[in-house]
């Protein structure tokens, strides 16, 4: 049986569905849709071949509203036989500092950015824990895991290695260090926010999970939000602990969304090959949105096969073409439309137009638009920069547009035919 690997990731959340050999599943880090609905649930239920099926494993790599927002309710509405949790999430401070966010009505960086409510990851963190705890009081239940160095352990009959490459004892410390540092200094008062102060000044992706997976030779390497100290210190300490040791890998999720900070250069150079599959999440929303030019520069020089979820939006952040691979036929009526006004061609993808095309200016045909909604695959025909197209996207399921899809053999070998790319997913063209 093989191995396989969904990403989804619209421009403002992750999750990672992994579908095992022994034919369960395991679901690293989700969002949640404004209107409620989760992705990954929407996936599991309509989008895997087969029954529903409950989830050997719910992970969560750290506590950022783009990759763990409505966790708790995803984990009320599907049987979960075994959590994983970031390291710090039992500690008292952690959850003191998460309460006092609440009190203060503080709004964190990321809730900021996805224009949640003050309190948001707050809250969902408090929930977490106390779902976490209430499993691991049931009789039959395992003892969740914390996901930091030097975890390791085996799924499926031993079919499958879990190593923990990040975050180390060290990154742990310093989160920690900072989470008392910002309780002692948040408040003048004990109840007036200090002038001075911001949640941002800790930083949760000290203690982002990065996750290698092994089945037989295929390495799959999820990397969180994991960023340049907590690689450092996994470049130091590898010589010491071979376990914490990786070799090329087949799968790469991309760590901090295609970010410079997310880039180290000893890790690339050991783990992507040219059988590597690179993929990244974008997040569109915050001052500086991600992919970075200087990120996916970065990435290139060690592979050249990049996706994103998203290619509209990575587009404008990283000022490379993304080019959506599998394009589906022209529609007939479009075909006579171009005909009839050849002007229309320049709303097409620039692979259509002889690798170029012009910025659109004309505004997309009514039909056209309809027939978008109706068939979202056929958005990969139209050109990324099209505004008209964000629209369209806002109410399309991301669990098909922005989704990359891949299976594998215990050799390494990806089975091409069960590659799936949504309509957003777009290969970065580096010119």
């Amino acid at each position: 049986m093989p191995i396989g690997v969904h990403v989804l990731g619209p421009g403002y959340g992750e999750t990672i569905v992994l579908d095992l050999p022994d034919n369960s599943l395991g679901v690293v880090d989700t969002y949640r849709q404004r209107e409620g609905r989760f992705p990954a649930l929407d996936f599991i239920r309509n989008g895997l071949p087969g029954p529903r099926r409950s989830l050997r494993f719910l992970a969560v790599t750290h506590p950022h509203s783009d990759h763990c927002c409505g966790i708790t309710q995803l984990s009320e509405a599907v049987s979960v036989g075994e959590w994983w949790v970031y390291d710090s999430l039992p500690h008292e401070n952690v959850r003191e500092f998460f309460r006092q966010l609440v009190i203060l009505g503080a709004i964190d960086a990321v809730d900021d950015a996805l224009r949640l409510p003050p309190g948001t990851i707050s809250l969902e963190t408090l929930r977490l824990y106390d779902r976490v705890m209430e499993h691991a009081r049931r009789p039959d239940a395992p003892t969740p895991r914390l996901l930091k160095v030097p975890e390791a352990f085996d799924l499926c009959d031993g079919q499958v290695r879990i190593v923990i490459l990040a975050p180390g004892i060290r990154s742990c410390l310093t989160y920690g260090d900072a989470i008392g540092r910002s309780l002692k200094s948040m408040t003048k008062d004990g109840r007036t926010v200090s002038p001075d102060w911001s949640p941002s000044q800790v930083c949760a992706n000290l203690i982002s999970a990065s996750i290698l997976i092994e089945y037989g030779a295929t390495r799959i390497l999820l990397s969180g939000d994991a960023q340049v100290p907590l690689w450092e210190e996994w470049d130091i300490d590898r010589a010491e602990r071979p376990g914490l040791d990786v070799r090329t890998v087949h799968f790469l999720k991309i760590g901090h969304h295609g970010s410079q900070n997310g880039y180290f250069r000893p890790l690339y150079e050991r783990v992507c090959g040219s059988q590597t599959t690179a993929v990244l999440t974008p997040f569109a929303r915050g001052q500086k949105p991600l992919p970075s030019r200087d990120g996916v520069q970065q990435i290139a020089h060690h592979t050249t096969n990049i996706y994103t979820t998203n290619r509209f939006v990575s587009s404008e952040s990283s000022r490379f073409a993304w080019r959506a691979e599998n394009l589906p036929a022209l529609p007939t009526q479009w075909v006579a439309d171009i005909a009839n006004q050849p002007e229309l061609r320049s709303l097409l993808a620039p692979e259509l137009n002889t690798g170029r095309a012009p910025s659109p200016g004309g505004r997309l045909p009514r039909h056209w638009h309809e027939d978008c909604r109706t068939n979202p695959q056929i958005l990969s025909l139209l050109h990324p920069d099209l505004r008209e197209v964000k629209v369209i996207l806002a109410d399309s399921p991301p669990q098909d547009v922005f989704r990359f899809s891949a299976y594998y053999d215990t050799d390494g070998n990806e089975l091409t035919e069960r590659r799936f790319t949504g309509a957003g997913v777009g290969k970065v063209v580096l010119e």
